[in-house]
């Protein structure tokens, strides 16, 4: 069970990234919200589902497994947004440097 309550956390610790992601990412449609509210439900679902079952003393490893690999995928997909957040970062500010370094001004 402890493992479950990890599992959890470390979903929760990715949605809370995403909707970071979705702040600082311009172009995240209303779409992409849609998404991580049914993705929220699909886990909890089938979290409630695992916790019911390992309490009423069922081995369900495969929706373990399952639910593991949602929770990985989706922390994958999370370092890659904010991989892609930083390079556009830091394409921005060499930009300004270089825009600063001409006596150009940004605003």
């Amino acid at each position: 069970m402890l493992y479950l309550a990890n599992l959890r956390a470390d979903f929760q610790r990715s949605l809370r990234l995403a909707r970071v992601v979705a702040v600082l990412s311009p172009e995240v449609a209303a779409s992409h919200e849609c998404e991580r509210l049914r993705l929220s439900m699909y886990f909890f679902w089938r979290y409630r589902m695992l916790v019911l079952g390992l309490s009423a003393g069922l081995l369900l490893f495969p929706q373990l497994r399952g639910l593991s690999q949602m929770v990985s995928e989706l922390a994958f997909r999370m370092d890659l947004a904010v991989k892609e957040l930083g390079q556009r970062a830091a394409i921005v500010a060499q930009l300004a440097s270089t825009l600063n370094r001409r006596g150009l001004d940004m605003a």
